[in-house]
């Protein structure tokens, strides 16, 4: 049964409810029937404690102090209130019985030796009545008194409690049913709220937003959530955005300056050396391109979540200068001094390729900005429990509120001074990614016009120890 969960959630009230109701009206009535029946007893009980009182018992004998206890009013009608009074021998054979019952009698319990309430059958109806056993002072049981009271009344009562019971049911039961559902109705009025606007979000209207409850319930918990959600959404589709849209600038540059020279090449025949340098130049670009693609690659690669750092206790002093010998060509040719610093034996946690790699990118781009005839200093220092590594140089830096960006991919701080440079702005997004995959931190601190200096925190080894 396919129910809306509005009907569900008031159908499951309704069963619980149901359930509850019926044990409350049980409880009722058999509270209301147990006060009836106690007060009949009572009065039963006074009534045959009156006829034991005037009746004088000797060692076999029954005899009565006054006679005229039998005549009254309620012993000898039956229209009114009637009580019926019989008393009879230890084997039943009546003794003695009040006018009213005429030619009817009461029923005899012979097995019951002590005072016995019980429902029994008086002609056409039904009596309550008390069985109270008459003894002499040897407590031999001489008869029995009975004593009993037309149960009409007390059957109309309980008919009546029973009928208003059982057709109050049913009603209360509908009743709870629908209030019940149109609360839930009323309650779930928000969630109908969320999925008509979460209907509405699409790829083109992302910014859109679910209004907030104005009660900070689980409701408004749930909408903070899924607006908090949206945000990352749209963040990652902008990012997708900027991604294909500079990637693809960055490889129309070169595409389009590779087809441009080819096709002025094929137009007329060309000396040796312009061929040379012209092809020179496309495989310049065809270089430059499939670097591009290789770190695209690479980024696509460890935010697939497809790579697994192969991690092993490393010296990040020896890597540095592995790096350093790599690109010594480049400061060269740059003009620029590498300083590195480093007086005592450390060991990380990390990649020795994804380390070097972190490396080279830092100092490419420490290179790739610094002005000539000045320097780029790195330094390891021990900090607590961890293997921080200064690289620091005397670039043009970066205004505050762009430091933020710059691990973002293609981000470039200034893009005048970047399309001078070599680079696609992906150095810094790879740093960050495989720091992050090592679980390593990387903070930048610049100041304009007097340099950057980036800081990379690894976890210490604890067995390092200092020279």
């Amino acid at each position: 049964m396919n129910l809306s969960f509005r009907n569900r959630i008031a159908l499951y009230f309704l069963v619980t409810t149901a359930g509850l109701v019926a044990l409350f009206y049980i409880v009722i009535y058999w509270e209301v029937s147990r006060t009836v029946f106690a007060q009949l007893d009572s009065d039963l009980s006074k009534e045959a404690d009156e006829i034991l009182q005037n009746i004088i018992v000797s060692d076999s004998n029954i005899n009565f102090a006054d006679l005229d206890e039998w005549k009254e009013k309620e012993h000898i009608q039956i229209e009114v209130n009637p009580t019926f009074i019989q008393i009879v021998d230890p084997l039943g054979m009546i003794l003695h019985k009040t006018q009213n019952l005429f030619d009817r009698e009461l029923t005899f319990f012979p097995e019951k030796k002590l005072r016995l309430y019980t429902n029994a059958q008086l002609a056409n109806g039904l009596v309550r009545q008390v069985q109270a056993p008459i003894v002499n002072q040897q407590k031999k049981i001489l008869g029995y008194v009975l004593v009993a009271v037309p149960l009409d009344e007390a059957n109309l009562v309980l008919n009546n409690l029973f009928k208003v019971l059982f057709l109050s049911y049913p009603i209360i039961l509908l009743i709870l049913f629908l209030t019940t559902r149109f609360i839930a109705g009323e309650s779930i009025r928000p969630i109908n709220e969320i999925i008509a606007t979460a209907e509405r979000i699409t790829r083109q209207n992302l910014e859109e937003r679910i209004k907030l409850p104005a009660r900070r319930d689980e409701l408004y918990r749930l909408v903070t959530t899924i607006n908090n959600l949206l945000d990352r959404v749209q963040e990652a589709i902008l990012r997708e955005k900027q991604f294909t849209a500079d990637a693809s600038h960055e490889l129309r540059t070169p595409i389009a300056a590779v087809k441009g020279t080819l096709e002025i090449l094929i137009r007329r025949p060309r000396t040796v050396e312009h061929y040379q340098e012209k092809i020179q130049y496309c495989l310049s670009e065809l270089n430059r391109m499939s670097n591009l693609i290789e770190q695209l690659l690479l980024l696509a690669r460890y935010e697939g979540g497809e790579f697994e750092p192969q991690v092993r206790v490393v010296d990040p002093a020896a890597h540095i200068e592995d790096v350093i010998k790599r690109m010594e060509k480049i400061f060269c040719e740059k003009s620029v001094k590498i300083e590195f610093r480093n007086n005592m034996s450390l060991r990380v946690v990390a990649d020795p390729v994804l380390l070097e790699i972190i490396f080279m990118n830092v100092l490419s781009n420490a290179i790739k900005y610094s002005p000539p005839q000045t320097s780029v200093k790195i330094e390891l220092q021990k900090k607590e429990d961890t293997v921080v590594c200064y690289i620091r140089d005397q670039g043009i830096g970066i205004p505050p509120e762009k430091i933020r960006h710059v691990f973002e991919r293609f981000y470039r701080v200034d893009e005048s001074r970047s399309s001078r440079e070599a680079g696609f702005g992906l150095g810094l997004a790879i740093v960050k990614k495989l720091a992050d995959l090592q679980h390593f931190d990387v903070t930048i601190n610049s100041v304009e016009s007097k340099g950057t200096t980036v800081i990379i925190k690894m976890p210490l080894l604890e067995t390092n120890a200092e020279n």
